[in-house]
């Protein structure tokens, strides 16, 4: 009787977060938006290696075993206009995968975050290169997680 009593207090516990649990990005812009998120302090080659203006569209066979197709239009990386993703923290919700919540990830990786935004005129103007060696974004957020509370982990781009 004990070990169901641990169980059943386990799975309360791990099911018990908040729904708040990732960092979510509103693109308030008429253009579309290309988002990095980094734990240090300048951007590197590396971290626009997924960054392009073509995007991807993913398309799921069997959404959560309910035998429909889901069509997802969400791009890696991009976020269409007037739209909000979420972008750090909890793993892919919709699907049943939990990961760390934004603010484990943020803690865990020296207290701070930073959120370069690029929208799509800029990526097709500026090459790649010229964008690491002059540190060039269309706008840069810094937060910590106290930051990010009073802001109800949500950042809100306007062009």
């Amino acid at each position: 009787m004990k070990t169901y009593l641990f169980i059943l207090i386990l799975f309360l516990v791990s099911c018990g977060r908040t729904p708040k649990q990732g960092l979510v990005l509103s693109n308030k812009s008429s253009e579309s938006i290309h988002y990095v998120i980094s734990f240090k302090d300048s951007l590197d080659t590396e971290d626009l290696y997924d960054v392009d203006t073509v995007g991807e569209i993913y398309k799921i066979d069997d959404y959560m075993g309910s035998g429909k197709v889901k069509t997802d239009t969400s791009y890696k990386y991009k976020i269409l206009p007037n739209v909000s993703s979420q972008i750090l923290g909890g793993g892919l919700l919709e699907y049943g995968f939990k990961g760390p919540s934004a603010q484990e990830l943020i803690n865990k990786n020296g207290g701070k975050v930073t959120i370069y935004i690029f929208t799509d005129s800029f990526l097709r103007d500026t090459p790649k290169a010229v964008i690491v060696d002059k540190q060039m974004y269309s706008k840069r957020y810094v937060y910590n997680v106290n930051d990010l509370e009073k802001a109800g982990w949500i950042i809100e781009f306007y062009k």
